[in-house]
């Protein structure tokens, strides 16, 4: 058993009066780059990923040991859990997402590789943004130069807001993909998914969201904002270890496969599996990875992530107000 003192991150978000145990070191360090990573994760995330390994790190799927049980139990119930965290409507409407279509990658520039690769192919349209990280601008790129598609990066406003009607104007009868980033790196904004899904939706073209900086940060709801392919990462605001990451796939939404072999599932058959999840997962996952993962979407379900974001606004302001006093610093 973990204390909840001990469970929580000292300097990621850090509650008055905490003890944080085996961090205790890290008191005199503000940590500031939680958009490059989450630092330090939770200590229930560490311990649960390294007890789990130490006692099942095996490989699930490929025998029927208790074992290879026990891990393929922990990789279904996080698939489970991360499925119904970017659905709750679902879950208030009493329907279950189907957690097969919640693939496990190491990133999230390979679930948006993945995707786009996935999605647009020769002659095929695909609709981005200036705004995009170079996880969505290069494979974009190189589907253009490579296979011969075709390309529209829409412009924000001048705050850095997308017009849904821009990407409506932008929509061509061969486009296959919209592709936005939900939060920015560099400017911070949040652009409205709802509004975009719903232009997607009308529209007939699947949405694929980049929620690199925004899973675990801001509540996520593929089905209210109409995602088709929602790509995220373990290792930032859901403060897992690195080498995590996934695609949440809508029920309603296809997608081809890109990679081929592994799995250990009937391997007779000469040719990849087409169902979900192996579609997209070849070879062995991560195994203590994944089970960081499911302790860091605990940790957060736990306090809920409200409560998280609202105290991290407090110390933005706090923040805010300190630099203010700094003689010649100018906030953007």
């Amino acid at each position: 058993p973990v204390s909840p003192a001990a469970a929580r991150p000292c300097s990621l978000v850090p509650w008055a009066g905490e003890d944080c145990g085996e961090n205790r070191g890290m008191q005199n360090i503000i940590y500031l780059d939680n958009a490059a990573t989450s630092f330090p994760k939770p200590e229930i995330v560490h311990a649960t990923s390294s007890t789990f390994y130490s006692n099942n790190g095996v490989n699930p799927g490929r025998t029927g040991c208790d074992l290879a049980v026990n891990a393929e139990r922990m990789i279904i119930g996080t698939r489970k859990g991360l499925s119904a965290f970017f659905n709750p409507s679902l879950e208030r409407a009493g329907r279950e997402k189907d957690y097969r279509r919640l693939v496990f990658t190491l990133n999230a520039t390979m679930s948006l590789n993945l995707i786009i690769n996935g999605k647009v192919g020769p002659g095929d349209h695909v609709v981005t943004t200036v705004l995009e990280h170079n996880s969505v601008i290069r494979p974009v790129n190189h589907r253009v130069r490579d296979v011969g598609a075709e390309a529209t990066f829409v412009q924000p406003d001048a705050e850095g807001y997308l017009d849904p009607e821009a990407i409506r104007k932008a929509i061509r009868k061969n486009t296959t993909l919209v592709i936005v980033n939900h939060a920015s790196n560099v400017t911070g904004v949040v652009q409205d998914l709802d509004a975009i899904g719903r232009v997607c939706r009308e529209e007939g073209v699947p949405l694929a969201v980049d929620a690199a900086q925004t899973a675990g940060v801001i509540p996520i709801d593929m089905v209210r904002s109409h995602i088709s392919f929602l790509s995220f990462t373990g290792h930032k605001g859901l403060l897992a270890p690195s080498g995590t990451g996934g695609i949440c796939i809508a029920d309603d939404a296809e997608i081809r496969g890109t990679i081929y072999g592994g799995t250990g599932v009937r391997s007779a058959v000469p040719y990849h599996l087409e169902e979900y999840p192996y579609r997209f997962e070849a070879g062995t996952l991560n195994l203590a990875g994944i089970a960081g993962l499911s302790a860091g979407l605990d940790w957060i379900e736990s306090r809920g992530i409200e409560n998280i974001h609202r105290h991290e606004m407090e110390l933005l302001a706090q923040l805010q107000a300190g630099l203010l006093e700094i003689p010649g610093v100018r906030i953007i």
